[in-house]
Formats: structure tokens, C-alpha cells, sequence
């Protein structure tokens, strides 16, 4: 704790809450860190807990990331890992972003159309009756394209994986969302007011988040890949394990 930046703090209460609440006394050391080059939340509940109401303080937090990360000058990543259980969303919030989803497919036919193709359905509704959790995951990258358009972030890319969690208690999906994010071109011609003007990357951007949304399996992932690949990338972590701990080791700096 005597060290700069004190790296410690962020064990010491949820992150959400030193990124939203001013009077937290991690609040203002925590902001004065950012941006980041890479930003990980894993959550261990749904995006939106019922207990919350419909717009929690994960999302709050999440809203604040994009903020402080809009001055980023290269690409930066968000990782968000939530429990992608539809019963326990607040239903408001759960119904929000489906909403949100399909207004997108209502307003421009070629994302419309991009949308049919991948789900095979012409509406988020029928693709949530049929694919709860595939409805989920994609109106959450939705929802995060958008709060990266209102601060200015194009999507350079984005991935969506999944596996299963055998809790004692229930089966249930984990959804992991990887998106890179960097400061996208504004044209001149419009004048900025409240949002910025309908740029024609962010067009792209929801082909793209669409397009990508392939849920892949990590399961399946490491049952089909070589013995050979595995031992290099375990030996690649490891590497990198070492190289973090000597430069923590010649800085001072206590993880």
C-alpha cells in the first residue's frame, strides 16, 4: 500500500463500487489510473441482478469505463464475463435491450438482413424464444457498441465464448464478451449537439458485432486442440507469469 500506484486497493471492496460511487476512498485514485490498455470484468452474477433494479451498478460501472477511456489514444479491450441466466435479469432491463436490439433492426435493413441470415429468425423476439441466452449475449454487445459510439469508440472487433457451469445447485451458461475498441474518425460534416453525428463506422460496427457474435465453446475449443498447442500456450502463460513477477520484484510495486 506504500507503493504508486497501489494496486492493492482494488481487493479491498468491488470494483464497481470505486468506479461509481465519488465517496468510495478508492474513487479518485482508481480514476486517476485511467484509460487502460485492457479493462476485465468478470462478473459472477447477470449483467443486471433482479435485486438491483434496471439499471445496476455493473452497467453504471461499465458506462464510467467508456467514459474514462475515451481519451485512449491506440486500441484498447473490454472483457466482460457475466452468468447469462435469463431468470434472474430484472425484467425491465432484460426487455430494454432486446427492445434496443431489434429498433437496430428496424432502422437499417442491411443489419436487418445480416441478423436474419446468422439466426435464421426475423426478430429478436423470435430469435429470444427459441435462443434466450443467444438473445442475450448478442443485445449485450449491442448495448455495448452503443456506449462505445457515444463516446467516440469504433469497434475494431469482437468475439463471444461460452461455457457451462456444473454448480451444485444448478447448470447454468457463462458468457465471456471480448471487444476492442479505439477512437473512431469524425467527419466535418455535421456539427456535433448532444451525440455525436451518425458516423459511417458505426454502421460497420453493427454488421460486425453481429457477424462475429459466434458464441464459440471454450469447451469445445481445448477438447480440439493439439496436446502441442496446449503445453506451448501453457508454457507462453508461464513465461509471461515470470516476466510479471520480475518486473514487480525490480519496481517495488506489491500485487
Amino acid at each position: 500500500m506504500s507503493q504508486s500506484p497501489r494496486l492493492q486497493f482494488l481487493a479491498l471492496c468491488p470494483i464497481e463500487e470505486a468506479l461509481t460511487n465519488a465517496k468510495n476512498k478508492y474513487y479518485s485514485e482508481l480514476r486517476k489510473l485511467f484509460p487502460f490498455d485492457v479493462v476485465n470484468l468478470d462478473l459472477t452474477t447477470s449483467l443486471t441482478p433482479q435485486h438491483e433494479g434496471p439499471y445496476s451498478t455493473i452497467m453504471r460501472a461499465i458506462e464510467e469505463v467508456m467514459l474514462r477511456q475515451a481519451p485512449h489514444e491506440g486500441t484498447w479491450a473490454l472483457f466482460l464475463t457475466f452468468r447469462n441466466m435469463a431468470e434472474e435479469w430484472e425484467a425491465t432491463a432484460l426487455d430494454a435491450f432486446l427492445d434496443n436490439l431489434q429498433r437496430n433492426l428496424d432502422q437499417y435493413p442491411e443489419v436487418r438482413d445480416l441478423f436474419a441470415t446468422n439466426y435464421g429468425c426475423p426478430t429478436v423476439k423470435v430469435l429470444a424464444e427459441r435462443d434466450v441466452e443467444m438473445a442475450i449475449t448478442q443485445s449485450v454487445i449491442k448495448w455495448l457498441v452503443d456506449r462505445g459510439h457515444y463516446y467516440g469508440q469504433q469497434l475494431v472487433r469482437s468475439r463471444s465464448y461460452q461455457y457451462r457451469r456444473y454448480d451444485p445447485a444448478a447448470i447454468y451458461t457463462i458468457t465471456k464478451l471480448m471487444l476492442q475498441f479505439r477512437r473512431g474518425a469524425v467527419v466535418g460534416h455535421a456539427i456535433p449537439t448532444k451525440d455525436i453525428p451518425r458516423q459511417t463506422w458505426m454502421n460497420d460496427d453493427l454488421l460486425e458485432c453481429i457477424e462475429r457474435n459466434q458464441r464459440r465453446d471454450v469447451e469445445d475449443i481445448l477438447y480440439n486442440t493439439p496436446e502441442a498447442q496446449l503445453v506451448a500456450l501453457q508454457t507462453e502463460i508461464d513465461e509471461l507469469v515470470k516476466a510479471a513477477d520480475a518486473r514487480v520484484s525490480a519496481e517495488g510495486i506489491a500485487l
